[in-house]
């Protein structure tokens, strides 16, 4: 008999569990606000009761699984400076969380220029320090982790919740916290006047196919190997973004894509990066129960320039394809040269082309101008994700006028002054042919026309196509076509590539 009960006592204590929330969840946490609910997820032994209550108030109730999970949908609740605890209790365990908000949460991905923390940026100590004026903020950042299979859970957490403070943003080199992430949340919180969470969740030198789930990458044709390491197909993806699914958020930003340039990956971009946002979108909705938005905003940052020591000198006289870096940043528009477009519907992007670092100690390829990219990001996520009334793109062309030695770009600038940085004239490039593509320079601007003057007669016509196209000659914000905001913030033109003969108008970025 005592060996019976002993026996049953062993094996009772092998199926428990530790009664737990999942490691994404923690005290001064920013839970996504209505109209979305919030999804509380956790461990414990399987079919355990679980009572969770909020001090919103709210309570709801589960039954740990057979795999050891649980987790209740609460109410929508509003954001506001109020905070919150949430209680979880099973038999005679209880868990909590103290200090919780309610506000807009952002996922902010990507590789190097992303995981940058804001100890490199600029200014950095004032930066720092600056931080404890913003309490309201706060972040989190997944550890370095990749994964053949999706995890359940984040396998490791280089940073839980945190209020924003010189500590928890200023880490250190490649540490939390992330420079763009924080400066798009700052620039966020000052113009929504509510909590905001970031979540960082980033690898330098990785590909978006690392971050894709095969859903994705199915959608795409793929003309080279599989990587290894964090660059394999699918494996952050498996780790880093599998398991903050079921935790709904309000939106994602995203600064990627050095990496597919490097690695030749640049044809596939114009697929492969629309494919994983359409495929984020589709799987957050769907694990979280469908209490979050299924098309939520999704800002990115345009590739800035590298080897801008020898900038002007990197021409690309070939097709559009054989310069790898301009064909990504033609790609993250898929193709189209502006977002939102019909391919990327609820997108918007910051342009970086003319904040190229070549003095970086990161490496050129990592420009320390990380407030602008944040403040333009900011800029376009206030426009796009939540409908203000100001205008975050610069100028697009809408038609390209051709005529013998010379042709003339128009632009819409919805609104805005338009500038031309004259000193700058070698930005545009034009081929007669279809095939050898020549320099092609600036004359000058009336309104909205750009006149270039080229030798023959233009059939196509792109801009900024280079590696480094407005470089270190030129100073920051050194490219040629620019609009001017009421409050004074410069506003790039994007690389674009278009025939001389026919455009696609473009009324508005909404």
């Amino acid at each position: 008999l005592l060996l019976l009960l002993l026996l049953v006592l062993l094996t009772t204590t092998a199926c428990a569990a530790p009664f737990r929330f999942f490691n994404n969840y923690g005290d001064h946490m920013v839970l996504q606000q209505a109209p979305a609910q919030a999804v509380i997820r956790g461990f414990g032994t399987p079919g355990a009761s679980v009572k969770v209550t909020s001090t919103a108030p709210a309570q709801a109730q589960a039954t740990v699984d057979a795999q050891g999970q649980w987790n209740v949908t609460l109410p929508a609740v509003k954001a506001s400076f109020q905070a919150y605890t949430i209680t979880a209790v099973s038999g005679s365990d209880t868990i909590t969380l103290t200090d919780v908000l309610y506000g807009d949460v952002w996922v902010c991905g990507g590789q190097s220029n992303m995981q940058f923390a804001v100890h490199q940026a600029f200014n950095a100590t004032a930066e720092i320090a600056a931080a404890k004026d913003f309490p309201y903020i706060r972040l989190f950042t997944a550890a370095l982790v990749q994964s053949d299979t999706p995890l359940q859970e984040l396998k490791g957490v280089e940073q839980n919740w945190s209020v924003a403070s010189p500590e928890s943003v200023g880490a250190a080199d490649w540490s939390h916290f992330s420079a763009v992430c924080w400066f798009f949340g700052r620039d966020t919180y000052l113009a929504r006047k509510y909590p905001i969470g970031l979540l960082a969740s980033n690898w330098g030198g990785t590909p978006d196919e690392a971050w894709s789930s095969p859903d994705a990458l199915a959608k795409c044709p793929h003309s080279q190997s599989k990587l290894e390491g964090p660059g394999g197909f699918s494996v952050l993806w498996n780790a880093m973004i599998f398991p903050l699914l079921h935790t709904p958020i309000f939106g994602a930003i995203w600064y990627q894509g050095e990496s597919d340039a490097l690695s030749k990956f640049d044809v596939e971009y114009a697929c492969t990066f629309p494919a994983m946002i359409a495929d984020w979108r589709s799987k957050w909705y769907e694990a979280t129960g469908h209490v979050m938005s299924s098309s939520f905003p999704f800002g990115f940052v345009q590739l800035s320039t590298w080897n801008d020591k020898s900038a002007g000198t990197q021409f690309c006289a070939g097709a559009c394809d054989t310069c790898p870096t301009a064909t990504v940043r033609w790609g993250q528009t898929a193709n189209y040269g502006y977002v939102p477009n019909e391919k990327m519907p609820n997108t918007f992007m910051a342009v970086a082309i003319d904040l190229g670092d070549p003095d970086s100690p990161f490496g050129d390829i990592h420009p320390r101008y990380k407030q602008e990219v944040g403040h333009r990001l900011a800029m376009a996520g206030q426009e796009i994700a939540y409908g203000a009334k100001i205008v975050s793109s610069g100028p697009v062309p809408t038609a390209v006028t051709s005529m013998d030695g010379s042709f003339e770009v128009t632009f819409n600038s919805f609104g805005l002054p338009m500038t031309l940085h004259a000193s700058n004239v070698t930005t545009f490039q034009a081929t007669a042919d279809g095939t050898t593509w020549g320099p092609a320079h600036i004359s000058g601007l009336a309104g909205n026309k750009v006149t270039v003057s080229f030798s023959g007669k233009a059939q196509q016509v792109r801009y900024n196509w280079w590696i480094a196209a407005c470089g270190p000659q030129y100073g920051i914000h050194g490219c040629a076509v620019y609009s001017t905001t009421p409050a004074g913030d410069l506003l790039p033109a994007a690389p674009f590539v278009m025939n001389a003969t026919a455009a696609t108008a473009v009324t508005s970025l909404v």
